[in-house]
């Protein structure tokens, strides 16, 4: 969030609409939290930041400590099946993941396995006992119109959970689109309608 108010400044930009999805809908959040002035309108999708605990959390956290992570990278850039497999698990309807992303996925992948930025996160944020972002009790200071965007579907940021956070953001929309967590790849023609 600071690195993006920081990128503002470097633009010269002082007041912007501001979009992300996931750890970008997180971003986003904390930007319209923290520095309202910047923040015009808000569109977070799938936004992280709205959970005390990861689903599963303490199994997730046991993963992660053992390990879970650099396997998960091996596996996913040598085998286009548990690519898709994984990639089907994030958006809800395994028919709509394609070749095309399959591919991008497995270059990430083999990123990921040098850069380990992924992990490098998730060891600042996720502790044994919850997630240190949970941005829930700070969303009644948005002041910015909101339009919070979930997926029906998604299994890593609940709907239920974005659903609850409207109730704590004073000008605020709802809507649930028919996918999983990446809306803007499985369906961006409604997405971009949305924006």
């Amino acid at each position: 969030g600071r690195w993006a108010v920081a990128f503002l400044d470097a633009l010269g930009l002082d007041r912007v609409d501001m979009a992300g999805v996931s750890m970008g809908g997180g971003m986003a959040l904390w930007v319209a939290i923290r520095a309202p002035h910047r923040v015009r309108c808000l569109v977070p999708v799938c936004p992280y930041g709205l959970m005390p605990r990861a689903r599963y959390h303490a199994l997730a956290y046991a993963a992660f400590r053992m390990g879970i992570l650099p396997v998960a990278y091996r596996a996913a850039a040598l085998s286009p099946r548990l690519a898709r497999f994984g990639l089907a698990m994030s958006y809800g309807d395994p028919a709509r993941v394609s070749k095309k992303a399959v591919a991008e996925l497995r270059r990430t992948a083999r990123q990921q396995m040098h850069r380990r930025s992924l992990d490098a996160f998730l060891t600042a944020e996720m502790n044994a006992g919850g997630l240190k972002s949970d941005l829930t009790p700070q969303l009644h200071r948005i002041t910015a119109p909101t339009l919070l965007v979930a997926g029906r579907d998604d299994r890593l940021v609940p709907a239920y959970l974005v659903a609850r956070a409207r109730e704590r953001i004073p000008d605020c929309r709802y809507i649930a689109l028919p996918t999983g967590h990446w809306p803007m790849l499985t369906d961006p023609t409604r997405l971009v309608e949305l924006l």
